[in-house]
């Protein structure tokens, strides 16, 4: 049921608020030096501390300038971590606003929620911070997800309201944001984290309730589906498989899904592990962390059958958030990182390797001002099952987009990007699609693009020179 509130608010007359209290424990943190340690053959763990003491850092996710970024919830800060284990934090505007969950968005942005400061807040990839407040007071917004809308080039964002029982959407224009609410037919259901379905739907856990996991259609109708075991069900993403799934943190499952709402449960190894966060990898392969048992679980399709595996990390760590993504260039490489608010450090590992191919070329190079480029990717199915993709193409300052070039989308070229169509590859299958600008001025024209499926994302970037 959608609430009679749908409000058009111009950026320049945005307020800023500040709710006391808190809705979840800050984290302990020990300090703890960056190390190496061997935590199976598989992977290799490195540790790296985060800069701000205690900064109760729980949440991560990937953005579109190839790096990962996480929420420091004590820290009141947002913070950049490097694939080579740099670190960059900026401060929210807002004190003691209490970011929780955080996402990358086609914008080029991060978006994140300020569960006490009843905000949604975006951050650019140099820094900028701009906050928007909730229609509801007092909601404490936790949960994040967000897409780029084809017909007309809009951000659309959804976040959980966990105090006041809402989903909110937020349509986000460079001038002016529409901001919606919706209300969840079980009361006190307590949303959780959030994400976009293979459907085309929302979806979401409830941690108190039923139980349960929800699904909401853009228009806001509600579906809601109770697990078997009564479990506290938390993180959620979409899977490799076309499927939804999910850790249920006092049920030491991890569930699945399906469009539909069928649920399968796959208990973990580990007794009281309370498993939380949750991911796709690049190698077709689940991520999960166990916040007690300080692990972090993987879940891989052998031949139709789901296998669990458990690897430790800093002991007492308190693994919550997982993130991952992978790099085309120079070298196919998958990365995981695992956020240990406990230990206040950041564990970083390589995945086995991606199980697709992506590659960007440009020609000519060097390009004559005022002549052609033409920008050549390539994406090649390496996996056993079909996959579906699509492409966006960071458009840079020093080039012209050339018109009616099929197989994109135009409308979010005032974002400084170009969406392509979705296309579906079956196993080995390999998809070639150009993009054609113009060279408006010499010098180093740099470009970067990422592959978007139902595993996590790849980016790869290539640099000419114009002359």
């Amino acid at each position: 049921m959608e609430r009679p509130i749908n409000r058009v608010v111009e950026l320049a007359a945005l307020t800023l608020l500040c709710v006391p209290g808190l809705l979840l424990p800050s984290a302990q943190a020990a300090q703890a030096p960056a190390e190496v340690a061997r935590a199976s053959p598989d992977l290799e763990w490195v540790y790296q501390l985060i800069p701000t003491s205690n900064s109760g850092s729980y949440h991560v996710t990937y953005a579109r300038d190839g790096n990962f970024w996480f929420a420091e919830q004590s820290a009141n800060k947002i913070a950049r971590l490097t694939l080579d284990g740099n670190f960059t934090e900026f401060s929210i505007p807002t004190p003691f606003s209490f970011p929780s969950m955080i996402t990358g968005c086609p914008d080029g942005a991060l978006w994140f929620t300020e569960t006490l400061a009843n905000q949604i807040g975006r951050i650019t990839t140099t820094g900028t911070v701009t906050e928007f407040p909730v229609l509801t007071a007092n909601s404490r917004p936790f949960g994040i997800t967000c897409q780029f809308d084809r017909s007309d080039g809009h951000i659309e964002i959804f976040f959980t309201e966990a105090n006041a029982n809402q989903i909110g959407r937020m349509r986000y224009f460079p001038d002016h944001y529409e901001m919606t609410e919706f209300v969840i037919p079980t009361p006190n259901s307590t949303p959780g984290p959030i994400t976009f379905g293979p459907d085309g739907n929302i979806w979401f856990t409830e941690f108190s309730g039923n139980s349960s996991v929800a699904r909401m259609t853009p228009s806001g109708t509600f579906t809601e589906f109770t697990t078997p075991t009564p479990s506290v069900p938390f993180g959620i993403r979409a899977g490799p498989d076309g499927n939804l799934w999910f850790t249920q943190f006092y049920g030491d499952n991890i569930g699945r899904i399906t469009p539909s709402g069928a649920i399968t449960e796959f208990p973990i190894l580990t007794t009281n592990g309370r498993p939380f966060g949750i991911t796709a990898g690049p190698d077709s392969k689940l991520y999960f962390t166990e916040q007690m048992a300080s692990k972090v679980g993987t879940l891989t399709n052998v031949t139709g059958e789901w296998m669990i595996e458990e690897w430790p990390v800093t002991p007492g760590g308190g693994p919550s958030g997982i993130a991952t993504l992978a790099t085309g260039t120079p070298d196919p490489t998958g990365y995981v990182v695992v956020m240990q608010a406990d230990a206040n450090t950041v564990a970083m590992a390589h995945t086995d390797p991606p199980s697709i191919e992506f590659t960007k070329t440009a020609s000519p190079d060097p390009v004559p001002v005022g002549d052609v480029l033409t920008y050549t990717l390539t994406v090649r199915n390496l996996s056993a099952v079909e996959r579906r993709f699509y492409i966006t193409d960071t458009v840079p300052h020093e080039v012209t987009v050339l018109p009616f070039q099929p197989e994109w989308n135009y409308n979010g070229l005032y974002l400084g990007i170009m969406v392509s169509d979705d296309f579906l590859l079956n196993p080995d299958e390999t998809k070639q699609i150009q993009l054609r600008v113009t060279a408006d001025v010499p010098g180093a024209i740099a470009n970067r693009a990422e592959l978007s499926c139902n595993i996590c994302p790849m980016f790869v970037s290539v640099t000419s020179q114009a002359q």
